[in-house]
């Protein structure tokens, strides 16, 4: 089976992301160990659901600590994207229940 880090080096991420994603796997496996790839499949894919909600969240408040337009377009890109990536686990995560 592939590491992680060897299944990111396939992924076509924007320059620069790849190894900052890199480097929070590395932080991972020295926290958790492989513990993740024992999970059940729902429970990544929820996980995952999770942190794009967050994502949505954290972008609000600081739009509105900041006073940004919740209009604004580069955040509301933010929050536009992870609202899709919601959706788009929602429907993994009800065809795993069938």
């Amino acid at each position: 089976m592939k590491t992680a880090l060897e299944a990111l080096d396939g992924l076509a991420l924007p320059h620069g992301v790849k190894q900052d994603v890199a480097e929070r796997l590395r932080k991972g496996a020295e926290e958790y160990g492989d513990d993740s790839f024992r999970r059940a499949r729902r429970e990544l894919l929820r996980e995952i659901r999770e942190e794009a909600l967050d994502a949505i969240g954290w972008t609000v408040v600081l739009m509105v600590r900041d006073g940004i337009d919740l209009l604004d377009a580069p955040l509301q890109d933010v929050v536009t994207h992870a609202g899709w990536i919601v959706r788009h686990l929602d429907s993994l995560l009800d065809e795993d229940a069938t």
